[in-house]
C-alpha cells in the first residue's frame, strides 16, 4: 500500500519537431555572378519560380518519427549530428533534391557573408593540378565540398540557372512533465537548436557520375585560373622558365612532338604544354603574351609553334637563340629600360584570430595558445622591415612568403636562394588574404574543415607525405596544437612592391596579405615518426568539429557526397 504522503510519481513526455526554412532567393548570387563574369562566364540565370526541376526543394516540418525519411535530413544532419545515425527508411531522404551541382556553405546567421563564402569556393581552385577531372576519375577530389562547390559556381554550361538560399534547420524538443493523477497543468520545457548553410543548386548538372566529359574545358580553366591568379599561387622564377624555354627549343630542333612536364626540379612548381592548345586561347597574340597567359595559369608554354608546323617545315620555326631572347626580353623588359624594386614587409598586432583559434582549442577540450611574447625568442615571426631595395629583401624570411603573395617580377635571384633566413622551429597556420583585414572565422572555419582530408589521426610529417603538401592540413595541426604550454604568435602580414621603369617611366604597387600563425613547440618536424595527436585527441577534435557544423558536408546525390605550407613546414 502506497504511503498517502508520497506525492505521485511524474510523468515526462518529450516531443521534437524539426523545422528546415529558406531564405530570400539569389541569396549571393551577385557575388557569385561577379567572380564568373570576371572568369569569362555568363551570370548565372535565377531559377524560375515554376520549374521545380531547378529548385531547391521547399521547406518543411517533421516530427521525430518521421525524421529518417525527411528531405532536408542530409542537410541537417549537419547541425544535428546526434541525429545524423537514424537509418534511412525507403530511402526516401534527400530524394526531393534534383539533380545538379551544389554549393555549400555553412554561416552563421542569413543572411550570409557572401564575399567569405565566394572566397572559400574561390580557394578550392588550388586543390586541381590542371583541368578538373569528371566526377568518377575524381572522386577522391570531389569527396571535398569545396572542390564541388568551386565547381558548382563557375558552372560553364549554356543557360546556367542557380537557385541559393541560405537553409536553417532548426530542431525544437519540448518536455511536458505531468502526475499521474491526472492534474492539469505541469511543467514545460523547450530547448531549441540550429543551424544555417547557403546552398547552391546549379543547373544543369556538371558533375554526374553519367557525364564521361570534365566539367570544364581548356578553355574555360585556363579563363577561370586567370581570374583566380591573384591568391597564393607558386611563382615561376624567370631563370626556371628560361631553362624550360632552352630546352624546349633544343626538342623543337630535334622535332620533337611530345609535351613536357614536370621539367623543373623543383616540387612547388609543375610545367605542363597541351599538345595541341585551344585556337581560342592563343590566336590573334604574340608568342610573348602566349606565355604569359599561360604561365599565368600555371602552364608554361614550352614550344610556342603548333606540332603540325614542325611536320610541315621538317625544322625548327625558332633558333634555340631567338627562343631565349624572346623570353629574356619578356622577362626583363626592352634593352634600353631600367625596372627597380623596393620592398616592404609589415607585420599587423599580435594576436590576430585568436580568440576564434582559441575558441576552437576549447571546444575540443584544449588549453588555450599562450600569447608569444616580445621576449619569446624562438617563438615570435621574424620582424617585418620599411622600405629596402631588395637587398634585405633577398635574404630575408619573408622572401618565401612574399614570392608567393606578390606578382611575379623578372627580379627573382637563384644564388640568394641558399642564403634564406629560415622561420624558427614551429607549426604554421597559413591563409592568403584579399585585405589586411581577416575574415576570422572563415578563416578558422576553412582550417576546421581540413580533418576530413584524414583518414583517422594525422600521420608524422615524413619524406613521402603527401598529405602535409595541402597548406590547409598543416593549418589544421598548428591550430590544435596539443602540447603543453603551447604558444602562438598570430599576425597579418601585408608584403609591399613598389616597381619603377624608366622607359616608359612609371611606378606600380602591389601588395599582399596573409595571416600567419607559427605555433610552437613543433608537432609537425620534417622526418619524424611521432604523430602530432593520439587517437583520444584526435576523438575530441574531430567531435567538437563535427558538433560545430563547420564544413560537414550533406550527403546528397548534388551534393556529389563529401604551397606555401611546403615551405614553413621544412623550415
Amino acid at each position: 500500500m502506497d504511503d498517502p504522503g508520497t506525492p505521485p510519481p511524474a510523468v515526462t513526455t518529450p516531443k521534437t519537431q524539426y523545422v528546415a526554412t529558406l531564405g530570400s532567393e539569389a541569396e549571393c548570387l551577385s557575388d557569385i555572378n561577379a567572380a564568373r563574369v570576371k572568369a569569362g562566364l555568363n551570370e548565372f540565370v535565377q531559377a524560375p519560380n515554376n520549374d521545380s526541376s531547378k529548385r531547391l526543394p521547399v521547406e518543411s516540418t517533421v516530427d521525430s518519427e518521421n525524421y529518417g525519411t525527411w528531405t532536408w535530413k542530409p542537410v541537417c544532419d549537419v547541425f544535428f549530428p546526434e541525429e545524423a545515425e537514424q537509418k534511412v527508411t525507403g530511402g526516401s531522404a534527400g530524394s526531393q533534391f534534383v539533380g545538379g551541382t551544389y554549393a555549400y556553405h555553412v554561416v552563421d546567421t542569413a543572411p550570409a557573408n557572401c564575399t567569405a563564402a565566394v572566397d572559400t569556393w574561390n580557394a578550392a581552385y588550388k586543390n586541381f593540378n590542371g583541368l578538373p577531372p569528371t566526377y568518377t576519375a575524381g572522386n577522391e577530389l570531389y569527396k571535398d565540398q569545396n572542390n564541388v562547390s568551386f565547381v558548382a559556381i563557375y558552372n560553364p554550361s549554356d543557360g546556367a540557372t542557380a537557385d541559393c538560399r541560405v537553409v536553417t534547420c532548426k530542431k525544437t524538443v519540448t518536455t511536458t512533465t505531468k502526475n499521474t493523477q491526472g492534474g492539469e497543468g505541469g511543467d514545460t520545457k523547450t530547448e531549441e537548436k540550429e543551424g544555417s548553410a547557403l546552398i547552391c543548386l546549379t543547373t544543369p548538372d556538371v558533375l554526374s557520375k553519367s557525364i564521361d566529359t570534365p566539367p570544364f574545358t581548356d578553355e574555360h580553366w585556363g579563363e577561370i585560373a586567370t581570374a583566380l591568379k591573384g591568391s597564393a599561387s607558386a611563382v615561376l622564377p624567370s631563370l626556371l622558365g628560361l631553362a624550360a624555354a632552352a630546352l624546349c627549343a633544343v626538342g623543337a630542333m630535334r622535332g620533337l612532338e611530345t609535351s613536357v612536364e614536370s621539367i623543373l626540379v623543383s616540387h612547388l612548381i609543375r610545367m605542363r604544354v597541351p599538345s595541341k592548345p585551344r585556337e581560342p586561347l592563343l590566336k590573334h597574340r604574340s608568342a610573348l603574351e602566349q606565355l604569359h597567359q599561360l604561365e599565368s595559369i600555371g602552364y608554361t608554354l614550352v614550344c610556342i609553334t603548333a606540332p603540325d608546323e614542325l611536320k610541315a617545315s621538317g625544322t625548327a620555326p625558332f633558333t634555340l637563340l631567338t627562343l631565349v631572347g624572346a623570353l629574356l626580353a619578356f622577362v626583363g623588359g626592352s634593352s634600353g629600360a631600367e625596372t627597380t624594386y623596393t620592398y616592404s614587409v609589415k607585420l599587423g598586432d599580435e594576436g590576430a584570430c585568436l580568440t576564434k583559434i582559441n575558441s576552437a582549442r576549447e571546444a575540443a577540450g584544449f588549453s588555450n595558445f599562450v600569447q608569444a611574447n616580445a621576449d619569446a625568442t624562438g617563438k615570435r615571426l621574424p620582424a617585418g622591415f620599411e622600405s629596402d631595395d631588395g637587398t634585405e629583401y633577398n635574404s630575408s624570411a619573408w622572401k618565401s612568403v612574399c614570392d608567393v603573395l606578390l606578382p611575379k617580377t623578372s627580379d627573382t635571384n637563384p644564388a640568394i636562394a641558399a642564403t634564406l633566413t629560415k622561420f624558427d622551429s614551429g607549426t604554421y597556420a597559413f591563409k592568403a588574404l584579399k585585405s589586411d583585414v581577416p575574415d576570422c572565422s572563415a578563416v578558422v572555419d576553412e582550417w576546421k574543415g581540413a580533418y576530413k582530408n584524414f583518414d583517422g589521426p594525422p600521420p608524422p610529417n615524413s619524406k613521402d607525405q603527401q598529405l602535409y603538401s595541402n597548406p590547409t592540413n598543416v593549418s589544421l595541426v598548428a591550430i590544435y596544437n596539443p602540447s603543453s604550454g603551447a604558444t602562438a604568435d598570430c599576425r597579418v602580414v601585408t608584403c609591399s612592391r613598389t616597381t619603377q621603369t624608366t622607359e616608359p617611366q612609371a611606378t606600380e604597387s602591389a601588395s599582399g596579405f596573409a595571416l600567419i600563425c607559427m605555433t610552437t613547440p613543433d608537432v609537425l618536424p620534417e622526418d619524424n615518426s611521432t604523430v602530432p595527436f593520439t587517437d583520444e585527441q584526435w576523438k575530441r577534435i574531430v567531435k567538437a568539429i563535427k558538433g560545430s557544423a563547420v564544413t560537414a558536408v550533406p550527403s546528397l546525390l548534388g551534393l556529389a557526397a563529401t604551397a606555401l605550407s611546403v615551405a614553413l613546414l621544412v623550415l
